[in-house]
């Protein structure tokens, strides 16, 4: 079972909440924690999972089987959805378990982007996440799981608005305007992001055969 110290931690360059004397202070008097450790701490979601979408912790396959998943989550909220990013997201879910090829996967990314160009607006986030998925998962870079989950954490509320409505690109970008002008709580949209962080911890840990309590998320 994997373990890391405070030493390797620190090399990851967590942000600015997490400064030595902080991680110092989560690891307490132990000099190396395992996943069951970091699932027991009182930290965000988010930064659980950052944490442990690592190579230290799980191999590429689960990384990137966990963001098909995310991706996959994120589609499903999208009615009519384009079949061409549904394809790609089964080219990368193949190669994750070794089934396509590296010119497969090539061949899907030209798909799945020609799919996101042409999707209105208030839909593209939710297809963000299955063009994420198969443009990352060639090289299965850590970082590709936080990008899922925000995908499908951005999906929530953008599928909320009429597909075939005009939105402006500013009301995309900015998430906290847009819910401002749909009428959205900012609060509803903070427990959706809460919820796909969460949603997609869950799968990294069945993946990896972890378990998971409730007094863990």
């Amino acid at each position: 079972m994997p373990r890391v110290d405070i030493k390797t931690v620190m090399a990851w360059q967590p942000c600015s909440d997490y400064t030595e004397d902080d991680v110092l202070g989560l690891f307490a008097v132990r000099d190396t924690i395992d996943e069951r450790d970091i699932l027991a701490l009182d930290i965000p979601t988010e930064d659980k999972l950052w944490v442990l979408s690592r190579n230290h912790f799980v191999d590429e396959k689960i990384l990137r089987l966990t963001t098909c998943r995310a991706a996959r989550r994120a589609l499903a909220l999208v009615k009519n959805h384009d079949p061409r990013s549904i394809a790609a997201m089964e080219v990368a879910e193949r190669y994750a378990v070794g089934n396509a090829t590296d010119e497969d996967l090539i061949a899907a990314r030209v798909v799945a982007e020609a799919a996101l160009a042409e999707v209105p607006a208030a839909a593209a986030r939710a297809y963000v996440a299955a063009t994420s998925a198969v443009l990352e998962a060639l090289e299965a870079p850590e970082a590709v799981v936080m990008v899922a989950a925000w995908a499908s954490e951005a999906a929530v509320w953008s599928v909320e608005w009429d597909a075939e409505a005009e939105v402006t690109e500013a009301a995309v970008v900015d998430t906290v305007i847009a819910r401002v002008e749909v009428g959205i709580p900012f609060t509803q949209f903070a427990e959706a992001r809460a919820m796909a962080y969460q949603h997609t911890l869950t799968d990294l840990c069945e993946l990896s055969e972890w378990e998971i309590s409730a007094e863990a998320t």
